[in-house]
């Protein structure tokens, strides 16, 4: 075709779109009239599309042009091609609907707004360099615009990709269509991700929102290749086939899809799982930059306590210092951070450096988060050690951290009380420490089927080891460590664990004998040869001695002996023990404590002993809930003694708040409803939270210094002076205790 005869049907079917175009407003309000004028708008626009196009390619074969006015000839008519692709798009979605226009349409579309953008582009920075044209005004204006409407043809082309996907079935051609098509889906996500990213190197800016997005996107395109593979293999099994489908022109939107092979040869990545590989791996560099929201978990071992958490925490706190006000125990805290060298000297090297969190550099000192309370209550004992009234009698509930495996019962921070006596060198002091365990246990209903003391003596262990078995005191460190395994490992294992440690350093079945025996003469028994000098040692009369006070104080029921229990660190010198629940389902230690003859002699030379344990709360929380000894209902706040205020309207509100801070200058809790609005809503908040009085005021009320008060139980109210509200308050509550004491 002739130019001459290209540019005169251009000039006729542009003036036919005019008349055509001026018809549709003219027939606006008749539907048949206006779709069947918009339906030969559309011939037109395609007429004119590909006239447009024919009318392109043949001034591009021309050579006449200089390389200024090629671009603005060329630019002129491709800007025209187009405008008027973009009208035929919009018709066709007047006359049928966005979601009946094949997806194809809209990447066809935006291959145009693409190709053209970047023409425009390279004319701008390559071919003008000393226009007075504003580079960066121009590409952050011209990327704005442009790539709004490439995102949402995108936008577009997937939602009737995916409304095709919804009317597919189940036969073999619709599986080949499906994995098509979620392929598809793919490639256009991940154009996406691509386009965001070329955003933002045209802006010379980057933004977290945009790598949010790419991320978000990045992992929709990784979904949608896992769908294509599963039809794929459905395809195979069939024994049908199928090679990767390509849409037509996606902008280039995989030339960020390759790869180089073993020779070093750039390829392109085609196959579809090599594209869901690829989209995988750039998810893990996109990912980092997404972190717009942090995780709402807490660090691994950590655990968040929410209000009704808190209360059976709160619940068990309270009985364990009821417990310590009845034998007189006084509350001491310390700091969080110790110097970690008071932890290294006397507690086992597994806890300090393997168990500890710790702060690398503080003021020139290893600073560490104390992973139990011991020696900074014996460092505050040594402090002011000839002010305090011996015996001393101390307790605490702190925080403590060991950065151990987490498990049930066990989390890297934790509320552990403690129980210590201090200054008292008899057995009785190990004694009260027992009564109080026995008491605290007892006081939540646990009987003593279902928990132990388990007890032992880490002289009695030291002349068995040294005496008996022979076994250098430079060894026993070691020992203690390995014995303190044995009940957490199977018979084979803890003996290979025992070869493993000393090889033929020591007597390996010796300390075999130590494992599992519940009786001080059972021990001693499978010993061939005793020493004489064995029954006149301090730990053998020690444990004899403590074995009748248990029976004479009548807790013998609670406690056994125990050779395995040894305690892990190494401050212990007396009495230890382990607190155990024997019940058959969670045969577990609760917990432990001992006698520490030493430890305060890292501070000053004068000697303290002491004994006492460290209770874990979460720990012995898990024991309670197994035997059902926590109440049903401690989680739940008892709203029973709470004055509720309802407003009428906001002008009261001050009168409601003058009113509630008179209320809790009586010591009694209240809530004032802040919505002022609707009080039949604010009542039934008041009933939801198992409130027994509410108080309503209103203008009337404020006038005359009253308030209405309500009986939320019997639905009785009435109105009274402000003067008479608290006698009126102690009334219904003490009907309501009495009615509750009756049923």
């Amino acid at each position: 075709m002739r130019k001459e005869d290209i540019q005169s049907d251009i000039e006729n079917v542009d003036n036919e779109i005019k008349s055509l175009s001026q018809k549709i407003r003219k027939y606006e309000s008749d539907d048949e009239q206006s779709n069947d004028v918009l339906e030969y708008l559309e011939d037109k626009y395609r007429i004119m599309i590909q006239l447009l196009r024919q009318n392109i390619l043949n001034n591009e074969n021309l050579s006449i042009y200089t390389k200024e006015s090629y671009y603005d000839v060329i630019f002129n008519k491709k800007e025209k091609e187009l405008d008027y692709d973009e009208k035929y798009v919009l018709t066709s979605e007047r006359l049928r609907g966005s979601k009946n226009i094949h997806y194809s349409v809209y990447l066809r579309l935006n291959s145009k707004i693409y190709n053209l953008f970047l023409q425009k582009r390279n004319q701008i920075v390559h071919h003008h360099p000393q226009s007075d044209i504003n580079i960066p005004e121009f590409l952050n204006m011209a990327v704005t615009t442009e790539y709004a409407k490439i995102f949402s043809n995108l936008d577009k082309a997937i939602k009737n990709i995916k409304t095709e996907l919804e009317n597919l079935g189940d036969d073999i051609d619709d599986y080949k269509r499906s994995k098509d098509l979620y392929e598809t889906l793919g490639d256009l996500f991940v154009h996406k991700v691509l386009l965001r990213n070329e955003k933002q190197t045209f802006l010379g800016e980057i933004k977290k929102d945009s790598y949010i997005s790419q991320a978000d996107e990045a992992k929709k395109a990784f979904n949608f290749y896992n769908i294509a593979i599963d039809f794929g293999r459905k395809l195979e099994d069939s024994g049908i086939s199928h090679l990767t489908y390509r849409a037509y022109n996606y902008l280039e939107i995989f030339k960020d899809f390759m790869f180089k092979d073993k020779l070093g040869n750039i390829k392109e990545i085609s196959d579809l799982k090599e594209k869901r590989d690829h989209i995988e791996e750039k998810f893990r560099i996109w990912e980092k930059y997404t972190k717009k929201k942090f995780s709402t978990n807490p660090l691994k071992g950590m655990k968040d306590f929410y209000p009704e958490d808190l209360r059976e925490v709160n619940w068990i706190l309270s009985i364990i210092k009821d417990i310590a006000d009845r034998y007189n125990y006084d509350e001491f805290e310390t700091p969080l951070l110790e110097p970690i060298e008071i932890f290294a000297a006397k507690s086992s090297q597994e806890l300090v450096y393997e168990q500890s969190f710790y702060v690398e550099k503080f003021e020139d000192r290893k600073i560490i988060l104390r992973p139990e309370l011991t020696p900074s209550l014996a460092r505050m004992v040594a402090q002011k050690s000839q002010e305090l009234k011996k015996p001393i009698r101390w307790y605490s509930i702190p925080t403590c951290f060991r950065y151990e495996q987490p498990q049930r019962g066990r989390l890297r921070s934790f509320k552990q009380p403690n129980f210590d006596i201090l200054g008292e060198e008899s057995l009785y002091a190990d004694l009260e420490i027992f009564n109080i365990i026995v008491d605290i246990f007892s006081e939540f209903g646990a009987t003593q089927e279902q928990f132990q003391i388990y007890y032992n003596n880490r002289r009695f262990i030291d002349s068995v080891l040294t005496i008996i078995l022979k076994i250098s005191k430079e060894k026993l460190p070691l020992v203690y460590k390995v014995l303190d395994k044995s009940n957490k490992m199977e018979e084979n294992e803890f003996v290979k664990f025992l070869i493993d440690t000393f090889q033929n350093d020591v007597n390996i079945q010796g300390i075999l004998k130590l494992k599992d025996v519940t009786s001080i003469d059972e021990v001693l028994m499978r010993f061939n040869i005793i020493p004489d000098e064995f029954y006149d040692c301090e730990g053998y009369l020690e444990l004899k001695k403590f074995e009748k006070l248990l029976i004479k104080a009548g807790i013998s029921d609670y406690c056994t002996f125990s050779s395995s229990t040894v305690r892990g660190l190494d401050y212990y010198t007396g009495i230890i023990y382990e607190v155990f629940d024997t019940g058959k389902e969670n045969i577990r230690s609760i917990f432990g404590g001992g006698r520490y003859d030493n430890l305060l002699t890292l501070f000053s030379d004068e000697k303290i002993t002491g004994t006492g344990f460290g209770m874990g709360v979460y720990t012995l929380s898990l024991f309670l809930r197994s035997y059902e000894l926590i109440p049903e209902d401690i989680k739940e706040k008892d709203y029973s003694d709470t004055i509720y205020i309802a407003s009428i309207n906001e002008d009261v509100s001050i009168y409601a708040m003058e009113l509630a801070r008179f209320i809790r200058g009586e010591d009694f809790p209240c809530i004032i409803d802040y919505r002022f609005k609707n009080l039949k809503n604010q009542l039934k908040r008041a009933n939801e939270l198992g409130v027994l009085i509410a108080l309503i005021v209103g203008p009337d009320e404020m006038e005359r210094d009253k308030v209405t008060i309500k009986n939320m139980i019997s639905g009785e109210q009435k109105t009274i002076l402000f003067d008479d509200l608290i006698d009126e308050i102690y009334g219904i509550l003490d009907d309501y205790e009495e009615s509750e004491t009756d049923q």
